[in-house]
């Protein structure tokens, strides 16, 4: 209460009298609450000083007054009808907000109350109450009465009718005793809508256009008249076209002259890791809104009362424990693990880690704690049983490698700040970073390395040895060998050879499963790498051709902002990717139809 007496007394923003007057009421209440707080005489059992802050400023009413000439006074149904106006418009008076709908307690049923006690309130009795308190209020009226109903709901787009005092009120005025919801429709005018029915009943522009846009017959050259008067809607109509039609535009992720900032094979453009080429691969689109653009989507404080950690925080620990526990067995030399003897130790270093991420992270609750503490338990005996299983002389060597990157104390010899560039086909090169899970000496005399990746989600279609590249959505693997061969060549032996890439998947659902692509992907990955570097080096950011790319995209939200369907935005951008004028779509093009 103290905090929050400072933060309206002198840090909240008065830029009004009614700003004025609502910090005035609120210290007032703030001052009152404190006193009593600080007296020794009062201790308030179970109060909640949050709860009370958060239901003060609704509890609090600034600025008003009693009725004035010239003015329009607002009263509800039960206070009104005491200032002796001659005209009075009552609001909102359909069936689904007057009367109420009368629902019975669901603890005290309205039978139970009557044996219990004929005072007791019940929902009829309620209802009953409501009419007469209207009816007293119209006994309480002067002059002229108009009653208001919805006709049309609007958030769902239905009819909505009329409230049973409206319909008494029409058989009353209109003599007809017997009339229904449709005789009285048919009796009244026509429904005001926000389009007037007539030129005369325009307040402003804005209303004008609106009639015009409503009018019967309809004006033919419409649309050309609001684009002459109004240069948005004009500009508007033209993305629109451009979007709809086969050509490659401005509107659909084109970049007319890109600076040599966006080209990843210039000297001055960005450099690229595995998950932005990927990136880029999936979908340019996202890729231009991410890091062309830099914009993110508002961080979500959702707390999920199932989940303990998001799935970036549950990889990042499951990466950690077993960079200690791989890292603890090669520097004893008791590679590869053996079950009996390391499990235990496996088992400690999982409870560490859990136990600091439960401190930096605190779980919604003690299930959602277990649950994923039993799935990173599991995991974690899945990777030392799996690598258990490994023959041969296989023996990591170097462990998180950093390269065009801060090593985040644990670096290695073949650490590298700046990125490494590596040439393309064709000419030119690209500079790349990553950081390296883990990589192992195959043989000395070669020397020959293996380089692992550890995968905490499960296997998909994402990695499929048929499909290596996935048309561009996947070039890890190529990636890294070409990258750590360069570096090994340069820093360790200039024979060495990468001979293997290994995804491994420690989880739970794939228990262990491994993935390997052997060097023959190489060149042509980094052909993929190529044509995936000379979409933005020529500023063309298409969106994906697939809805599938969309699933879990980040930036979702910016393109249903421009088409709610994403299936048909996908759809037209693979028209215009099949169309072979866009010449600037042709590396994307080659990804998407030739794999």
């Amino acid at each position: 209460v103290s905090c929050a007496r400072t933060l309206i007394r002198d840090r909240a923003r008065v830029s009004g009298s009614l700003d004025g007057l609502a910090r005035q009421r609120l210290l007032a209440e703030l001052d009152g609450m404190a006193e009593a707080l600080g007296s020794p005489a009062v201790d308030p059992p179970g109060f909640d000083a949050w709860e009370w802050l958060s239901e003060l400023p609704d509890g609090i009413s600034v600025g008003g007054s009693g009725p004035r000439p010239g003015h329009l006074h607002v009263a509800s149904v039960r206070s009104g009808g005491h200032t002796g106006r001659p005209h009075t418009f009552i609001v909102g008076l359909d069936d689904g907000r007057f009367p109420s709908a009368g629902r019975q307690d669901p603890l005290l049923l309205d039978l139970e109350r009557e044996r219990l006690a004929r005072t007791l309130p019940t929902s009829a009795r309620r209802l009953r109450d409501q009419i007469d308190e209207f009816t007293r209020l119209l006994c309480r009226l002067r002059g002229r009465v108009t009653m208001s109903f919805s006709s049309r709901s609007l958030d769902d787009d239905r009819e909505t009718f009329a409230a049973p005092v409206v319909l008494a009120a029409y058989r009353l005025v209109s003599g007809r005793r017997d009339g229904d919801h449709a005789a009285l429709m048919t009796w009244l005018d026509p429904a005001i809508s926000f389009a007037p029915r007539g030129v005369d009943r325009c307040l402003d522009p804005g209303e004008w256009w609106l009639h015009q846009a409503a009018a019967q017959p309809p004006v033919a050259n419409l649309r050309d008249l609001a684009d002459g008067a109004f240069v948005h809607l004009s500009r508007g109509h033209d993305a629109a076209a451009q979007r709809a039609s086969i050509a490659f535009s401005v509107y659909d992720g084109r970049v007319e002259d890109p600076g040599p900032e966006l080209d990843p094979t210039g000297p001055g453009g960005p450099a690229l890791s595995a998950s932005s080429l990927q990136l880029i691969g999936r979908c340019p689109l996202a890729y231009f809104y991410e890091k062309v653009l830099r914009v993110s989507p508002p961080e979500d404080v959702e707390v999920d009362p199932g989940r303990w950690l998001n799935p970036l925080q549950f990889g990042t620990l499951l990466h950690e424990v077993l960079f200690e526990f791989v890292g603890a067995l090669v520097a004893e030399n008791t590679w590869p693990p053996q079950p009996d003897r390391d499990l235990p130790r496996m088992a400690r270093i999982v409870q560490e880690h859990a136990e600091r991420a439960r401190r930096s992270v605190p779980p919604p609750g003690e299930d959602a704690y277990r649950r994923q503490r039993r799935q990173l338990d599991r995991s974690a005996e899945i990777f030392v049983n799996e690598q258990a299983r490994q023959t041969g002389p296989d023996r990591p060597v170097y462990l998180e490698a950093s390269i065009g990157m801060p090593s985040e104390q644990r670096r290695t010899d073949i650490d590298a700040p700046e990125p490494v560039e590596l040439p393309l086909p064709g000419g030119g090169a690209v500079r790349v970073r990553a950081r390296i899970d883990r990589i192992d000496l195959v043989d000395d005399d070669g020397p020959t390395f293996v380089i692992y990746d550890y995968k905490s989600g499960g296997y998909t279609k994402h990695f499929d040895t048929a499909n290596p590249f996935n048309q561009g959505r996947l070039v890890q693997h190529a990636l890294y060998m070409a990258l750590v061969g360069s570096v090994l060549k340069t820093h360790v032996d200039p024979d060495a050879v990468i001979d293997e890439f290994r995804f491994l998947f420690p989880g739970v659902r794939t228990h262990g499963r491994s993935i390997t692509f052997d060097g023959a992907i190489v060149e042509p990955g980094m052909r993929v790498i190529g044509n995936l570097c000379r979409l933005p080096a020529t500023g063309a950011f298409p969106a994906t051709d697939d809805s599938e790319d969309c699933k879990y995209c980040d930036h979702r939200a910016a393109c249903q902002a421009v088409q709610r369907n994403l299936a048909e935005l996908c759809d037209g951008s693979k028209q215009k990717i099949d169309n072979a004028r866009n010449t600037a779509l042709e590396p994307f093009r080659e990804l998407r139809r030739g794999g």
